[in-house]
């Protein structure tokens, strides 16, 4: 038995030699990591953890403030063998480029001081991923963007009604001044990116006629009444019809925009240019 005790403290010895110099928890890191930290006096050793897959290369590099740290790095891998090492010097960075990783599991990185320096430095990890993904210091990996699946539309029943209308910006609509009484003729041709206005100032409560006839072509004209603030007051069209007429009440004072536009609610199959007429009387 007195052969066994100096067998077991140099089996303890030379273990004690493959581990970090400072037993700690690693802080986690991932590829993209670019991290700020001080050694100092009571805090001589950093170790951060990076899960790696086996075919994975990996760069590493520590940059010191100053002239007054001079910094080691170490990459450990499974069972805390030591993979890779630099040697430190004052003020200069230490760097591990683009090297393969063997093994897959957690390896450690471990940053300490050379000759009791002290000093804040940078850490930077970039990685080259098993599809070829590259990951340069300060980018986010993949698999963190958009963890959250974007949600899906719910599935809405057939609708037996009117299906509504996109909207449709005037901002660049062709405008004129509507001359009251008199037939104006437009027309829409078969690609139906047109958009007409016709204007006309009115007061409070006067009365409006207003009939759009259809001359020629088979497009789905819509036709609306615009307020001078951007409200509808009058909507409607011409689908399968030839005519529309309505009498409407004004209700501000201001320039109103009468707009005709082609909707889609039952497009032709060979659309075909068309033409139009609008004729506006007030009061009448």
């Amino acid at each position: 038995m007195r052969h066994i005790y100096p067998l077991f403290v140099f089996a303890l010895l030379f273990m004690s030699n493959l581990l970090p110099t400072n037993a700690q928890i690693a802080t986690p890191v991932e590829c993209g990591y670019v991290g700020t930290d001080e050694i100092t006096a009571n805090f001589p050793t950093f170790l951060y953890g990076i899960d790696l897959t086996a075919g994975e290369t990996i760069t590493i590099s520590v940059m010191p403030t100053g002239d007054g740290l001079a910094p080691i790095m170490r990459l450990y891998v499974g069972g805390r063998m030591t993979e890779f090492r630099t040697n430190g010097f004052r003020g200069r960075s230490q760097s591990i480029e683009n090297f393969g990783v063997s093994s897959t599991g957690l390896h450690e990185i471990e940053i300490e001081a050379s000759s009791d320096t002290t000093g804040q430095f940078t850490l930077s990890i970039g990685c080259i991923l098993e599809d070829g993904t590259i990951i340069n210091p300060g980018d986010v990996l993949p698999s963190a963007v958009d963890t959250v699946p974007p949600s899906m539309p719910e599935p809405v029943a057939p609708l037996f009604g009117f299906p509504g209308l996109a909207s449709v910006d005037f901002i660049n609509a062709t405008k004129d001044p509507l001359i009251i009484g008199t037939a104006m003729t437009k027309a829409i041709t078969p690609t139906g990116s047109e958009i007409f206005g016709f204007t006309l100032d009115a007061n409070a409560n006067d009365k409006l006629d207003l009939s759009v006839n259809r001359l020629s072509g088979n497009l789905n004209l819509g036709v609306v009444i615009l307020s001078a603030d951007n409200k509808v007051v009058f909507y409607g069209g011409l689908i399968t019809s030839e005519s529309l007429s309505t009498r409407l009440t004004l209700p501000t004072a201001g320039q109103y925009t009468i707009g005709v536009f082609r909707v889609d609610l039952l497009p032709p199959d060979a659309p075909e240019a068309t033409a139009f007429q609008v004729t506006g009387t007030l009061n009448p």
